[in-house]
């Protein structure tokens, strides 16, 4: 009895040591390309906008359409509130445990949340028009979108026993991430007639993303007479990488209110970046008896974007009824999300010396070719209401790893597919939009293995489980000609100040 209980604490502390090890891996947020509706009309149209849009989305997705705004427009704002709850299969134990060792093992507690929460300006947009003629117009604008975004809270613990050694398992874990990208920039377009238009623009995109991640784990034997693992990782991340991202469209009438549209998005251009990453974690078992670790990467980052094509038609008569439809095309990039820089670490372990080292850090994330599909309508209730409906999709960008390693841990990869639906309300030089998104995720969530067969021998691994979420949005946007608003400010100014030009 001794001697098996001797292999029972081996094992545990073996258990032990693979969560360390595990715990230390980094945490990649979810990125896929079109995670937050931009733009009013376009918004509300499931993301339809390349062929006749004419709102805040265009100097992203086809900065010609600014050439079809009639006025020059004071500010375009729409605005995104959304919560996500997802889903997460097997999250503590994915492969189950190894009842070679432990026997029949049951879980008798287990509970996790999985939520996020958005809530920012999705795009904001000022133009103006510069010069009109009777056969040309040329329009200057700035812009900031927002077309990826994300905020994540997993909390979690799980209690197992094994009946053999009236032994226990037991593990909380909590993991925060997020994820940011701002393009801001200039945009130019100009109209030929009313049957072509052509724009520009020059983006710098900011991405910036956050994690902190906290492990707690305790394993017992004997009723609980004496702990054989302990263990307890915390770690902080943040990055920050920027680039220069140019854009240019086209749309062209091509009969009657038939149009057709395109936008080229070019590779992005890595400007600069930085990483820092503070872990600490220490380990208390059978065999070593303790040990602790403590690190800091500080390197650059990179955060590319791949070249991206949107091609769309439209039948667009905004007095009656408007269909459009968009295909988006991004291309595969290799290495777009990386992480070069030196990791300096300290381990004491007992009975040994203190080691401290400096190594070389290489984390890449590759993105996948992917195609993505926007269908809308909008149908004219009157001289002042319009109802729309759309249907997108948006599929993973990153790709799907042969073999899913620490660098993979605690991150997403789904797609998603969904559809909108929304009013559309015009007051004078006032234009409203009030929409709803719904969108429905599927994929794959990378989790730690510690406690089978396979994952032992290995000393830890990573594992793809299934994941859903379900996520709702609600879209506020509002645009007023600069005429108008000047108005405003004017009549509301002190008596005696003077008028704005």
């Amino acid at each position: 009895m001794r001697a098996l209980r001797r292999r029972r604490a081996r094992w545990l502390a073996g258990l032990a040591i693979a969560s360390f090890a595990v715990a230390l891996a980094r945490n990649a947020a979810a990125q896929n390309h079109r995670e937050v509706p931009i733009g009013g009309r376009t918004a509300s149209m499931g993301g339809a906008g390349v062929a006749a849009g004419n709102d805040s989305a265009m100097p992203y997705l086809n900065p010609a359409g600014l050439a079809g705004v009639p006025a020059d427009v004071f500010a375009v704002s729409a605005s995104v509130y959304g919560y996500t709850q997802r889903s997460i299969g097997r999250f503590f134990h994915p492969n189950g445990f190894d009842e070679a060792s432990l026997g029949p093992t049951s879980v008798t507690e287990e509970s996790l949340s999985a939520k996020g929460i958005t809530d920012l300006p999705s795009s904001v947009m000022y133009m103006r028009h510069v010069r009109v003629s009777s056969t040309m117009s040329y329009v200057l604008g700035v812009s900031l979108v927002i077309p990826s975004a994300s905020d994540d809270q997993i909390v979690g613990s799980f209690h197992a026993v094994s009946p053999r050694f009236n032994g226990s398992i037991g593990y909380a874990s909590s993991v925060a991430s997020g994820h940011r990208d701002y393009y801001v920039g200039p945009s130019w377009a100009v109209a030929f007639g009313d049957w072509l238009r052509l724009g520009a623009s020059a983006y710098t995109l900011y991405a910036r993303s956050y994690a902190s991640v906290s492990v707690d784990g305790v394993t017992q034997v004997s009723g609980g007479s004496f702990a054989v693992g302990e263990v307890r990782t915390h770690r902080a991340e943040e990055s920050w990488a920027t680039a220069f991202v140019p854009v240019v469209g086209a749309q062209l009438r091509v009969w009657d209110k038939l149009w057709f549209g395109f936008g080229v998005a070019a590779p992005s251009l890595h400007l600069a970046g930085r990483v820092t990453r503070t872990t600490e974690a220490t380990n208390v078992g059978d065999s070593p008896a303790f040990r602790s670790s403590t690190s800091t990467l500080d390197g650059n980052q990179y955060s590319d974007r791949p070249l991206r094509v949107d091609v769309g038609v439209a039948w667009d008569d905004r007095k009656s009824f408007s269909v459009a439809a968009d295909l988006h095309w991004y291309a595969a990039r290799p290495g777009a999300i990386a992480s070069i820089g030196d990791r300096s670490a300290t381990e004491i372990q007992s009975g040994e010396l203190t080691r401290t080292y400096t190594q070389r850090f290489v984390d890449k994330t590759d993105f996948a070719q992917a195609f993505d599909v926007s269908i809308g309508a909008e149908l004219a209730l009157g001289k002042v209401l319009a109802l729309r409906v759309g249907f997108f999709t948006d599929a993973a960008a990153r790709k799907a790893p042969s073999q899913p390693t620490r660098a993979n841990l605690n991150s997403f990869r789904v797609s998603r597919i969904g559809a909108s639906l929304g009013l559309g309300l015009t007051l004078g030089s006032f234009d409203t939009t009030l929409g709803a998104v719904y969108a429905r995720s599927t994929g794959e969530f990378y989790t730690a293995d510690v406690s089978s067969t396979a994952a032992l021998a290995a000393g830890g691994s990573v594992v793809a489980v299934d994941t859903t979420a379900n996520s709702v949005l609600f879209v506020i946007s509002g645009a007023v000609s600069a005429e108008q608003a000047k108005k405003v400010i004017d009549e509301s100014s002190p008596i005696g100040a003077p008028s704005l030009p």
